[in-house]
């Protein structure tokens, strides 16, 4: 029977996994959003310059005196498809804008993350022995407090358990600890 300490250390020290898949969205998200920016940029830049300028009416008339045998309603020079032109620059930039503001959501959210796993100030133990033993051996470990604090300080903890040997050294290492 024993409970062996692992000494205090950060919460992402305690769960690499999640470190590792941090660091992967990180990664996947670094690569993606450069891009998809300057995409946005090139839209939004295209939309700015496009101008469509109407047909005068003095061009209009011109047109309409050198077809007036050819005339018999009224006279519509069309747009030269600009519109359309605008409107599908505008629907990718609403796009684009999306995409964007969702990878820049999980980029703070990694961050937030990142941050939360850096705070330094987890006790790791682990216990090899008897259930009905488990609370006097980790009392002998923790009853001046943890690291930082005294007997009377607020403490929060998180225990997990397992019968499994198997099932042990699965939790031990997906958590960064070994022994017991």
């Amino acid at each position: 029977m024993t409970v062996k300490s692992h000494g205090e250390a950060t919460v992402g020290a305690f769960n690499p996994f999640l470190v590792s898949a941090i660091a992967a969205g990180q990664a996947a998200i670094g690569s993606t959003l450069p891009n998809l920016q300057a995409q946005l940029t090139a839209a939004t830049a295209a939309v700015a310059n496009l101008t469509a300028t109407p047909p005068t009416l003095a061009a209009q008339l011109v047109d309409a005196l050198s077809l007036v045998a050819a005339i018999q309603a009224a006279i519509v020079v069309g747009d030269p498809g600009v519109s359309g032109q605008l409107t599908a620059l505008a629907s990718l930039v609403a796009s684009l804008t999306v995409e964007v503001g969702v990878l820049e959501a999980q980029v703070a959210a990694f961050a937030e993350l990142t941050a939360g796993l850096s705070a330094f100030g987890v006790e790791a133990y682990t216990y090899n022995g008897p259930c009905s033993d488990f609370a006097s051996e980790l009392g002998s470990f923790t009853n001046g407090g943890f690291a930082g604090g005294s007997p009377g300080t607020q403490s929060y903890a998180v225990v997990l358990g397992a019968t499994s040997p198997t099932v042990w050294a699965t939790l031990s290492g997906a958590l960064g600890v070994s022994g017991g």
